[in-house]
């Protein structure tokens, strides 16, 4: 769902959700995408995607002349995620908890010449013997256009 000019002109207010009923690669958790080891003396692989069971978000835009501003978030749960032990066979993870946060910055310095930056956070927490996984990743883009 996208809302404009809801809270002040220039501005922009979406919201979004989806459910998976089996693991599929649209649903992956992109940057932390694997889980690669429990408790390291128990378990090693060489990793296990992340995909989301269930996740939703939103996330608000405004623009103020040159300078534009965008922050955003997502909760959801993973689906179970089984690893093979070589000492006791598969075990299955009950499902995480996930989260993430984006913030970006752009500016349009002039005519056809802009730049963003932006700075994210991801973290997927499985509780128990696993624990959690998390990831903080960024940019800075400089966009020519002709």
């Amino acid at each position: 769902m996208l809302l404009k000019d809801l809270i002040a002109p220039k501005s922009q207010l979406k919201i979004e959700g989806h459910y998976a009923f089996d693991p599929t690669i649209y649903a992956g958790i992109t940057g932390i995408n694997s889980v690669t080891s429990i408790s390291a003396s128990q378990f090693t692989t060489g990793g296990v995607p992340i995909t989301l069971e269930w996740a939703a978000g939103a996330g608000y835009a405004q623009a103020f002349g040159k300078l534009g501003l965008a922050i955003a978030g997502q909760y959801g749960e993973t689906f179970d995620v089984s690893l093979f032990n070589t000492r006791t066979g598969i075990t299955t993870i009950d499902s995480g908890e996930y989260y993430a946060g984006v913030l970006n910055v752009g500016y349009q310095i002039t005519n056809n010449f802009a730049t963003l930056g932006e700075v994210s956070y991801k973290n997927v927490d499985f509780g128990g013997p696993v624990g959690e996984t998390d990831q903080v990743s960024g940019f800075l883009r400089f966009q020519r256009e002709f």
